[in-house]
């Protein structure tokens, strides 16, 4: 087998620079239950864990306990890639006897994983008035997170080696949709524009508040900043593009400019069928498009990357809707040799699932996806395969 000659972060932006490096970038997601499952395979231990407090993307405060069982696993599976993250030292969130507690916005969600929301606090907002006056800044303050130790986790990660993603997540559609209802914002955007203008706004700023903390902090530190929504269904858009640029695309290229300012790169989340989007994205500046839903309309990678593959790196791919869950291990093998000969020649790619990876998912396809990726990902055998 080749041998690696570049650091993990070297090779990353390699990549997304649309050069080729020593081999393919390998990046995970996947929910805690499906780390802590390959943590046991691997047999990874150890001692004195320390418990930290983080609140989701998706507003859910959790406890991460096996943090460093997790960064020994993803050595393990050879993954590029290292979050920074900002535990959560705020108020105490009210939870309730059923499981489930209030999270970012105010909003009490439950459910398995990233769960839902139970409760849409803005679900009668008629007017301006009655988005202004809702208590933002009591279930959305900046203040409320440990940035030193995101500081530390970015220096930390960055002196290892390891490309360091930063920043807020940022779901501003995510979260306009669970505060109003989906539905009564969907018909805001036509019935009451300025509602929902306003609506989306107050996300969009306290996510910028607290990227220019994030951002200044760990300034020098930060490769990437990684940043998600979702904008896309199974055969097409969720809301037209008109749409989508009038209350979205002008909070996304603000975000994008200020990341852009500290030098850093832009990658952007978003499932299901975006190609309609992805001219926008480029012309706003995307670096990178995650995750490659492969089963969405439009959606074939090696079809994204003869259109765009000069403009834009291309993250994901490795399909959790069929292959991933249903498949063999053969089948598994053969999708990542296929990605490797189609998607890795002139760079521009990054190998990863296509959504998180959930407990549905045999261990053994998850474990095959990885040690085929590692395996046959250097480019000296890339270029043979082809």
């Amino acid at each position: 087998m080749p041998r690696e000659t570049l650091t993990p972060r070297e090779r990353v932006l390699k990549a997304i620079n649309h050069q080729e490096p020593d081999r393919v970038p390998i990046d995970i997601s996947a929910v805690d239950e499906v780390m802590d499952a390959l943590i046991d395979y691997y047999g990874i231990t150890v001692n004195d864990e320390e418990v930290k407090i983080y609140m989701g993307a998706d507003g859910r405060v959790f406890e991460r306990k096996r943090n460093k069982a997790q960064l020994l696993l993803l050595e393990r599976l050879h993954v590029d890639f290292r979050w920074a993250w900002a535990p959560y030292i705020g108020p105490e969130l009210k939870a309730y006897p059923d499981g489930s507690r209030d999270g970012l916005f105010g909003i009490r969600r439950g459910g398995l994983f990233f769960g839902y929301a139970l409760e849409h606090p803005l679900k009668d907002a008629q007017s301006v008035k009655d988005i202004e006056a809702y208590p933002w800044e009591e279930y959305a303050n900046v203040d409320h997170y440990d940035y030193e130790q995101f500081v530390q986790e970015c220096k930390d990660f960055h002196e290892a080696g390891y490309a360091v993603y930063g920043g807020p997540w940022a779901p501003i559609a995510f979260w306009a949709m669970d505060l109003m209802g989906m539905d009564n914002f969907m018909i805001a955007m036509y019935d009451k524009p300025e509602v929902a203008a306003t609506l989306v706004e107050k996300i969009a700023d306290f996510y910028y508040r607290q990227a220019e903390i994030m951002f200044q902090k760990g300034e020098g530190f930060i490769d990437i900043f990684f940043m998600g929504d979702d904008y896309g269904i199974q055969n097409g858009l969720m809301m037209n593009r008109k749409l989508w640029k009038k209350f979205f695309a002008p909070h996304l290229e603000r975000l994008w400019k200020l990341a852009k300012s500290y030098g850093l790169k832009v990658q952007l989340h978003s499932c299901g069928s975006v190609r309609d989007l992805i001219p926008d994205f480029i012309e706003m500046g995307l670096d990178v498009l995650d995750p490659i839903q492969v089963r969405a309309r439009g959606m074939v990678p090696e079809e994204l990357k003869k259109e765009y593959g000069n403009q834009l790196a291309f993250h994901g791919s490795m399909d959790t809707q069929e292959t991933l869950p249903f498949g063999s291990r053969e089948d598994v093998k053969n999708e990542v040799l296929h990605r490797l000969k189609t998607m890795a020649p002139g760079g521009g790619f990054i190998i990863s699932p296509s959504q998180h990876l959930l407990t549905e998912i045999p261990l053994e396809n998850i474990v095959t996806m990885y040690e085929t990726a590692y395996e046959y990902g250097f480019y000296s055998l890339i270029h043979k395969m082809r």
